[in-house]
C-alpha cells in the first residue's frame, strides 16, 4: 500500500523596515530580517515488500564473502569491476553531469551575495563655437542586493541542491545497471567458453563413433541407416559448436564496450565458470532496502525540485525589495576630487501581468503532480521487479537442481548404453538417444547455473543494494 499527501510548504519570517529622509539629497534604508527560511514538509510514501516463502538452498563449496560482489567468488570480476569503474564512458558522462550540476548550484548561491560593479569612463567632444575640446573622466562603483523576504532564493537554492543529488543518484543508477550488466556478461562469457569446451569433446566423440560405425558399415556389421544418422549428430553438433564460437565473439565484443577497449578485445579471462560460486540470497528480503534503488532516490529528488519550484512561482506574486548603492569619482584623470554617493531601496510588486504568474503557478502545480505520481509508479514498478527477480531465482535454484539430477541419470545412462552396444545387447538407436541426452544434460547443468548467476545479480540490481543473504 503506498499513500502520499503533500503538505503546504511553510515560510517563516519577521523583518523590521525603517525609511527616513533628510533634503532630498540622502536617503537612509534598513533592513533587518530574522529567521526567513523556506521549510518542505513532503512525507515520502511508505513501501511494504510482500515476503515470500522460504526455499530450500543448494549446496555451497563455502560461503560466499560480506562484501556482495565477492561472493561470487572471483578476484578477475573485481579487477574488472575496477577496470569499468575508470574506463566506461557512460560512467565519465554521468560524473561530468554532476559536476555540471555542482556548477550550477554555484551559480543561484551567489545570488546570496550582493553584486557589485566598476565602471571606467573616460569621454571627449568639442564645441563647435568656442573650437574647444573638453574632456570627461569618471570611476563608477555600484552595488546591490535583493531581499530575500519570502524565503524564494532558499527555495531556489534547494532546488539546485536536489538537482546535483538527482544527478548523483543517475550516477549510482548507471553504475549499479552497468556493474550487473558487465558480471552478467562476465559468467555468460565464461559459460559460453565451458560450453564451447563441452561441444568440442562431444564432437570428438561423435566423429570417433562416426568412424567406429564407418568400420562396422564397411565389414557389413552397421546399417546405412546407422551410418546416417550418426553423420547428421556429428553435422549437427558441428554447427553448434560454430553457433558457440560467434556467439562467444560478441560476447567478448561486449565486454569490450563495457571496458572502453578501443581495439574491441579484451585482456585474456582465465576464470573457470565451475569455480563460480553462487551467493546464498535469502528469499525473504526488508522492505526497507528497496530505498536504496537509485532509482527511487532520484523520483524522490525530482518530486521534490517540484515542490520547490511551486514556490518559486509563487513568490513571485509578493512584493520585493532591492537595496543599491553608488559612489562615483569624477575627473579621475584631472585629479578632481568631485564624488557623487547614491542609496536607493525599492519595493516593486506585480498589478497586472495579464495572468502570467498565475499560469506559471497552474504550471507548477501540474509539474508537482506529475513528479508526485512518477514518484509513485517509480516505487509500484521497484516493488514488482523485485517480486519478479525474487521469484525467478526461487525458480533458478530448484532448476539448479533438477538438471544435476538430470545430469548423473543420463551420465549413468550413456555408459550402460555405450557399454551394452559394444557387447552387442542393444541396437544403435538406444547409444545414439543415450549420447544425445548426456550431452544435453552437461550443456543444460551449465547454462541452468548460469540462469542462477544471472538471477542473483538481477536481486542486486533490483533491490539496488545488496540483498540479505541466508544464515
Amino acid at each position: 500500500m503506498i499513500r502520499a499527501t503533500t503538505t503546504p510548504a511553510r515560510v517563516k519570517s519577521s523583518w523590521v523596515f525603517f525609511f527616513s529622509t533628510k533634503g532630498f539629497n540622502s536617503i537612509f534604508l534598513v533592513v533587518a530580517l530574522g529567521g526567513c527560511a523556506w521549510q518542505a514538509e513532503l512525507p515520502r510514501p511508505s513501501v511494504q515488500l510482500p515476503e515470500y516463502e522460504q526455499v530450500d538452498a543448494i549446496p555451497f563449496l563455502q560461503q560466499p564473502e560480506p562484501v556482495w560482489w565477492q561472493g561470487y567468488g572471483s578476484a578477475e570480476l573485481m579487477r574488472l569491476f575496477d577496470i569499468l569503474q575508470g574506463h566506461n564512458l557512460d560512467l565519465a558522462t554521468a560524473r561530468s553531469r554532476v559536476e555540471q550540476a555542482r556548477a550550477l548550484l554555484g551559480q543561484q548561491q551567489a545570488s546570496n551575495w550582493p553584486s557589485l560593479e566598476a565602471q571606467l569612463r573616460i569621454g571627449s567632444s568639442r564645441d563647435m563655437e568656442s573650437d574647444e575640446d573638453r574632456h570627461s573622466s569618471g570611476l563608477d562603483f555600484h552595488a546591490g542586493y535583493e531581499i530575500d523576504l519570502w524565503g524564494s532564493r532558499s527555495a531556489a537554492e534547494l532546488g539546485a541542491k536536489l538537482f546535483v543529488v538527482a544527478r548523483q543518484q543517475g550516477y549510482q543508477s548507471q553504475l549499479l545497471q552497468l556493474q550487473a550488466v558487465l558480471a552478467q556478461s562476465y559468467f555468460e562469457f565464461l559459460a559460453l567458453r565451458e560450453r564451447k569446451e563441452i561441444a568440442r569433446q562431444n564432437l570428438q566423440t561423435s566423429q570417433n563413433l562416426l568412424q567406429l560405425i564407418q568400420f562396422r558399415f564397411d565389414a557389413g556389421s552397421a546399417s546405412g541407416i546407422e551410418l546416417n544418422q550418426q553423420r547428421n549428430i556429428w553435422l549437427t553438433t558441428r554447427r553448434q559448436l560454430l553457433d558457440l564460437e560467434r556467439t562467444l565473439i560478441n560476447r567478448e565484443r561486449a565486454l569490450a564496450v563495457l571496458l572502453d577497449r578501443g581495439t574491441l578485445r579484451i585482456p585474456p579471462l582465465h576464470g573457470v565458470f565451475s569455480e563460480l560460486l553462487l551467493p546464498p540470497v535469502n528469499l525473504r528480503q526488508p522492505a526497507d532496502l528497496l530505498e536504496s534503488r537509485p532509482d527511487i532516490r532520484l523520483a524522490e529528488s525530482q518530486w521534490r525540485q517540484s515542490e520547490s519550484a511551486l514556490y518559486q512561482e509563487k513568490s513571485k506574486r509578493w512584493p520585493r525589495l532591492t537595496l543599491s548603492a553608488g559612489l562615483g569619482l569624477e575627473d579621475i584623470l584631472n585629479g578632481g576630487e568631485s564624488q557623487l554617493v547614491s542609496v536607493l531601496g525599492s519595493l516593486m510588486t506585480p498589478l497586472f501581468d495579464g495572468g502570467r504568474i498565475r499560469n506559471q503557478i497552474a504550471g507548477a502545480k501540474v509539474g508537482l503532480s506529475i513528479a508526485e505520481l512518477n514518484y509513485r509508479k517509480t516505487v509500484l514498478l521497484a516493488m514488482q521487479d523485485t517480486v519478479e527477480t525474487l521469484s525467478e531465482l526461487a525458480y533458478q535454484r530448484r532448476l539448479l537442481i533438477v538438471r544435476q539430477l538430470e545430469l548423473e541419470s543420463n551420465q549413468q545412462l550413456y555408459a550402460l548404453a555405450k557399454m551394452r552396444y559394444e557387447s552387442g545387447d542393444t541396437d544403435f538407436i538406444n547409444l545414439l538417444g543415450a549420447q544425445w541426452s548426456w550431452y544435453s544434460a552437461r550443456d543444460g547443468l551449465i547454462q541452468a547455473k548460469n540462469s542462477q548467476l544471472l538471477a542473483t545479480v538481477n536481486v542486486f540490481r533490483a533491490m539496488g543494494i545488496a540483498p540479505q543473504l541466508l544464515d
